[in-house]
C-alpha cells in the first residue's frame, strides 16, 4: 500500500482533538473578523447598485431578463448596504451562512503546515473583510485541485461541488472562473483515463449550479441570457470603466507578479509531466491573471483586490499546485511581496489590520449576542438616511404609488423615498457602454413595463460627456416622457399617455469626415432640430498592445460651443461608435429640463478629438459622421454667456 503523501499523512492526523479545537478556533477568528455588518442605504453610486441587488431579492425579480447585471442572484448576500425588508435574510446568512462559509475556507487550507494554516486565517481575518470577491478566486481553484480532482472522498467532493455551484451564482466573474477549474480539472481526468469520472464532475457541476440557480427564485430559461448579457458588460468593462494605475500602483503591482515568476517558472520546468503543468495553469495561473485584470483595469482602490488575491492564494499554492518541497518553499517570495505591495500602495495598511480585525471580532460578538438591539439600530439608522434623502413634496405626491426609475446612478435615493422601483435592464445608465446594452434600455422604455416616472440627472463617471450613457435612451426620453418637476440636482417626468412607435429614430447626415487626434473639426450649423454623432476610433499598435497587459487607453474630447464655453470630457469608444446626442450640449439638470421641453440653449460649434496627454500615441485617425434627427425640433433657449468648463 501506498504511504500518504505527507501533507495528505498531516491533515489526517490533525482531526485528533487538539486539532479540533484548534480548527474551532480558527473558524471562530475568521468567521467574527469577516463578518459583514449591513449598512442602511445610501443615494450614492456603490451603496445604489448594491440596494438594486438587495431590491432584486426583495421583487424577485428575473436575472437576464429584468436585471443585467454582472452579480448574480446570490449576489445581494454580500452587498453591505442594505434595505429594510431584506435584513432578516442578511442577519441570518452573516449569523450561519458566513460561519459555514468560514468553516469551508479554513476546511481548505487545513491540509497545509501549521505555520501556513496560521498565516491563511490571519489573512483572511485581517484583510478580507467586505472583500468576498479575492477570497473565492483564490479558494476556488484550490477546491477543484485539492477536493475535486482526487475524487477520493465522496462527502468532500459533493461539499466542493456543492461549494462553486454557489459561488458561480455569486458573481459573473467566478462562474467563469469555475468554468476554467472545471475544464483543466476535467482534462486531467482524462489525460488520467477517466473521462466517465470527468464527465461527472462537469454534469455535477452544472446540476449544482442549477439548483442554487432555482433556489434563488430564478427561471431557468433565463440563465443563458444571464450569461450573455453579463458577457456583454464583461466585453465592454475595460474600455468603458479603465483607470491607468499610478506608477506607485504598477511598481507594487510588478513586484507581485515577479515574485511569482520566481516560483512560476521553475515549477514549470520541474513538473513531472504535462498534465501537472496543465493544473499549474489552469488553477494557479489563470485566476492571477483574473485577479490581475480586475485589479489593474480600474487601477484605483480595485489594485488591492489583486495584491489580496496574490496573498491568498501564495499561501494555499500547496493545496493547488501540488505540495513539493520547491512549491513550499517559492511561495514565500510571493506571500512577502504581496505584503510589500499593500504597504507601498496604501502605506499603513498593513500596520493598521490587527486593531481593525480585533476591533470587529469584539463588535460582532457583541452583536450577536443582541441580534434584535442590532435590528433596532440599523432600522432607527434607515430612517435617519430616509429622512436626510427626502425628495421635495411635491415630487413624492405626483409619484405616490406609481412605479419609478431613475436614470442616473442614484437609485438608492428612490429606495430612501420608500418608491416602487422598477428598473430598466441595465441599472445605471454609465454602465450601459455597449451598443447591446444601451439598446436593451431604450427598448425596454418602449414597452408597457416601462415605469409610469422617471427621475434623472445626467449622473456619469470619470468625466465622461453626460449624453453618453444611456444614449438611445436619452433621444427617446421627450417623445415618451413629459416634464413634471424640475430642481438643481434633477427632473421628475411622466411617461406621455400617447406612445411614438418602438423603433430608433431616423436621421439625416451632415457630415462624415475623417479626422487625426488634436485636429479641430467645425461641427454642422443649424437649430431647428437635434443631432446626433458617431464617432470610430482606431486605436494605434501601441495601445493594442497595452490593452493586452493594462487597461486600454482613454479616449478624450474638447467641445466648444456658440457662447466660447468649452468641455474637456472622457468617450468611451464603444457608446461613440453607435452614438450619442451632440446638439444640443447636454452637462446638467437644466439642459435636460429643456431637452425634455424641446429646448436648446447651447450648440457645439467645435469637437476636438484626442485631446488628451497621450492620446496622440494611442489613436490613429477618427471618422465621425453627424445626422440631424428631424422627429426631434429644438427651440433655442434664452442667451449663452462665455465660460469654461473642465
Amino acid at each position: 500500500m501506498k504511504p500518504a503523501p505527507p501533507h495528505e499523512a498531516h491533515a489526517s492526523r490533525s482531526w485528533a482533538w487538539p486539532g479540533a479545537v484548534a480548527f474551532i478556533a480558527a473558524v471562530s477568528i475568521v468567521w467574527l473578523a469577516t463578518i459583514g455588518w449591513p449598512e442602511p442605504a445610501r443615494p450614492d453610486l456603490d451603496p445604489s447598485w448594491q440596494q438594486v441587488l438587495v431590491d432584486a431579492w426583495i421583487q424577485g425579480r428575473r436575472f437576464g431578463h429584468d436585471l443585467v447585471f454582472t452579480w448574480g442572484p446570490w449576489g445581494f448576500l454580500f452587498s453591505v448596504f442594505y434595505l429594510p425588508g431584506a435584513l432578516d435574510a442578511k442577519l441570518w446568512f452573516e449569523a450561519v451562512g458566513r460561519l459555514g462559509i468560514s468553516a469551508l475556507l479554513v476546511a481548505v487550507a487545513w491540509p497545509l503546515s501549521p505555520l501556513r494554516r496560521v498565516a491563511w486565517v490571519a489573512a483572511l481575518a485581517l484583510f478580507s473583510h467586505n472583500m468576498f470577491d479575492p477570497v473565492a478566486v483564490a479558494v476556488i481553484p484550490a477546491i477543484g485541485a485539492a477536493w475535486l480532482l482526487p475524487g477520493d472522498r465522496p462527502l468532500r467532493t459533493t461539499l466542493g461541488i456543492t461549494a462553486l455551484g454557489g459561488l458561480a451564482l455569486v458573481k459573473f466573474t467566478l462562474l467563469g472562473l469555475i468554468g476554467v477549474v472545471a475544464a483543466v480539472g476535467a482534462g486531467c481526468l482524462v489525460a488520467d483515463r477517466r473521462p466517465k469520472r470527468a464527465a461527472t464532475l462537469i454534469a455535477a457541476l452544472g446540476a449544482s449550479t442549477g439548483l442554487w440557480w432555482i433556489g434563488a427564485g430564478q427561471q431557468l430559461g433565463d440563465f443563458a441570457l444571464w450569461i450573455r448579457l453579463s458577457l456583454d458588460i464583461a466585453a465592454g468593462y475595460a474600455s468603458a470603466m479603465s483607470l491607468a494605475p499610478t506608477p506607485r500602483f504598477l511598481a507594487a503591482g510588478v513586484l507581485v507578479l515577479a515574485a511569482y515568476a520566481v516560483w512560476l517558472l521553475p515549477a514549470l520546468w520541474m513538473a513531472a509531466s504535462n498534465r501537472d503543468r496543465l493544473v499549474i495553469a489552469g488553477m494557479a495561473v489563470a485566476p492571477l491573471l483574473v485577479a490581475w485584470k480586475h485589479g489593474y483595469t480600474r487601477a484605483d482602490g480595485h489594485v488591492m483586490y489583486f495584491f489580496l488575491t496574490a496573498l491568498l492564494m501564495s499561501v494555499l499554492l500547496p493545496v493547488i499546485a501540488g505540495a513539493s518541497r520547491w512549491t513550499r518553499f517559492a511561495s514565500l517570495a510571493p506571500m512577502v511581496a504581496s505584503l510589500v505591495a499593500f504597504e507601498l500602495a496604501f502605506p499603513g495598511v498593513v500596520a493598521s489590520r490587527p486593531g481593525d480585525a480585533l476591533a470587529r471580532v469584539r463588535l460582532s460578538a457583541r452583536r450577536l449576542a443582541d441580534l434584535p438591539a442590532f435590528d433596532r439600530d440599523f432600522r432607527h439608522r434607515f430612517d435617519a438616511a430616509a429622512s436626510a434623502a427626502r425628495l421635495p413634496d411635491e415630487v413624492r405626491r405626483a409619484i405616490g404609488d406609481s412605479h419609478v426609475d431613475l436614470i442616473g446612478y442614484s437609485q438608492g435615493l428612490l429606495h430612501l423615498n420608500g418608491f416602487e422601483h422598477r428598473t430598466r435592464p441595465v441599472i445605471q445608465s454609465y454602465s450601459a457602454y455597449t451598443p447591446f446594452l444601451a439598446e436593451r434600455n431604450r427598448a425596454f422604455l418602449a414597452t408597457d413595463r416601462a415605469p409610469a416616472f422617471l427621475v434623472a440627472s445626467l449622473e456619469t463617471v470619470d468625466g465622461r460627456y453626460p449624453a453618453q450613457d444611456d444614449a438611445p435612451l436619452l433621444v427617446d426620453m421627450p417623445l415618451r416622457y413629459e416634464l413634471v418637476y424640475e430642481e438643481a440636482r434633477g427632473v421628475l417626468l411622466k411617461r406621455r399617455d400617447v406612445q411614438p412607435p418602438p423603433e430608433r429614430l431616423a436621421g439625416d447626415l451632415l457630415l462624415d469626415t475623417e479626422i487625426a487626434p488634436g485636429a479641430t473639426l467645425d461641427l454642422p450649423a443649424g437649430r431647428t432640430a437635434a443631432q446626433w454623432i458617431t464617432i470610430e476610433a482606431q486605436p494605434s499598435l501601441r495601445a493594442r498592445l497595452r490593452s493586452l497587459v493594462l487597461a486600454p487607453s482613454a479616449l478624450f474630447m474638447t467641445l466648444v460651443d456658440d457662447g466660447s464655453n468649452t468641455v474637456h470630457t472622457r468617450v468611451v469608444p464603444a457608446i461613440a461608435a453607435d452614438g450619442f446626442l451632440l446638439q444640443p450640449r447636454l452637462l446638467g439638470p437644466p439642459d435636460l429640463a429643456g431637452w425634455v421641453r424641446g429646448m436648446g440653449k447651447r450648440w457645439n460649434t467645435k469637437l476636438t478629438l484626442g485631446s488628451g496627454a497621450d492620446d496622440a500615441a494611442n489613436w490613429q485617425r477618427f471618422r465621425v459622421r453627424v445626422y440631424r434627427l428631424p422627429g426631434l425640433p429644438i427651440e433655442a433657449e434664452g442667451d449663452v454667456s462665455p465660460g469654461s468648463r473642465d
